[in-house]
């Protein structure tokens, strides 16, 4: 994209944060009941149902609507860039460990389920803490070994993509994106993972209010993409204006030159995630296949709906791939895509209602 083109209109832009924000609690939520659970080995029903691979203290399963650990992670980053109006790397690591040791924003109010990277990077943050010397300014990178690169920081990254959306410079975005991954999942393809989908995510977030949805999956999702050309929307609705290409190569590089992860950058400089079969599709805990499963769906679909059925035959990680789906196909397609009868049934939704709606008050485009 060169012309300089208008925001969408505030109520545009603010309906498609709260899609990405509900859309990956609904995605959460609806994969929940088959995580683990292998390929082939269940139907799906399409609806919320109760959940057997978590059960609350009394035994019980896990009521249907109920969010995993990706969401509640996402709210609590969710309410620390409300609170500090800006990324505080120490104070969501503080309230992931709230959310760890007391179950702040879990659904049941307790932690029961947590990914072995984050259970070590928060432990290394809470050693940090008692060594009593003030905390560096910038979040320390840890777990920053290959067999680390679980999906972990793109489950929960959701909000803060929403809260940069009007960001100065593509970087801005991008290193508070990495910054996010570094408390918990240091390794380059995570960090990578994290940097691709905030991305994309405020891309479509600021996109052209006249493109549809198949437009704005081709003009985003590819190899060339910059999201400095999405960063400039600004100009009067009817200009004409194209940036000097000279300008424009100087100042804005492709998303693919800040990549240094090999396996992250092959999903994105080779699009694998547009010619591959659904055989060929892994719902992991991996990273990059996590990522990659997400844009193959949100790719050969054309409804949230649509991509969200597609991913929850394929178990393994589907809560997470779903989570992570649900976040970038709602700032895709916006808040009312995603169905009414899955928002009614998301289990403890005044939370997500206070949490979501409170951080898009904040950082959401104010009426004209």
């Amino acid at each position: 994209m060169t012309a300089a083109y208008k925001l969408p209109a505030p109520s545009t832009i603010r309906s498609r944060m709260l899609g990405s924000l509900y859309g990956l609690s609904v995605g959460d939520a609806l994969g929940g009941p088959y995580e683990f659970q292998r390929r082939g080995s269940y139907t799906p029903s399409g609806e919320m149902e109760e959940s057997h691979t978590f059960y609350t203290q009394d035994g019980e399963p896990l009521p249907k609507g109920s969010w995993t650990d990706d969401s509640s992670m996402a709210l609590c980053l969710a309410e620390s860039l409300r609170e500090h109006n800006g990324f505080v790397w120490a104070d969501a690591a503080e309230k992931w460990c709230a959310w760890q040791e007391r179950g702040y924003m879990s659904v049941i109010d307790e932690c029961f389920d947590i990914g072995n990277a984050t259970r070590q990077g928060l432990y290394q943050f809470k050693r940090l803490k008692l060594e009593g010397r003030p905390l560096p300014s910038t979040a320390p990178r840890v777990n920053n070994q290959p067999n680390m690169a679980g999906n972990g920081s793109i489950m929960r990254l959701g909000p803060l993509p929403v809260f940069f959306w009007n960001s100065s410079t593509a970087s801005e975005l991008y290193d508070a994106a990495a910054q996010s991954s570094y408390v918990t999942h240091g390794t380059a393809s995570c960090v990578d993972g994290c940097v691709l989908m905030s991305g994309f995510m405020v891309a479509f977030l600021r996109a052209p209010e006249e493109w549809s949805a198949k437009e704005k999956k081709e003009k985003i999702l590819n190899k060339d993409f910059r999201l400095e050309d999405y960063l400039a929307a600004a100009a009067p609705a009817d200009s004409s204006a194209t940036p000097d290409p000279a300008t424009a190569a100087a100042t804005s590089a492709s998303l693919s030159e800040r990549l240094t992860s090999a396996q992250m950058r092959l999903v994105h400089v080779n699009e694998t995630y547009k010619t591959k079969t659904v055989e060929e599709i892994r719902c992991s805990g991996f990273v990059v296949h996590t990522l990659e499963a997400a844009l193959w769906s949100l790719w050969h679909t054309e409804t949230y709906e649509e991509g969200l059925l597609k991913l929850l035959p394929l178990g393994e990680d589907v809560d997470t791939v779903g989570a992570v789906y649900g976040a970038i196909a709602g700032a895709c397609y916006g808040l009312a895509a995603i169905p009414q009868r899955w928002m009614n049934d998301l289990n403890k939704k005044e939370v997500l209602d206070q949490v979501y709606g409170g951080l898009v008050d904040v950082c959401g485009p104010k009426d004209e």
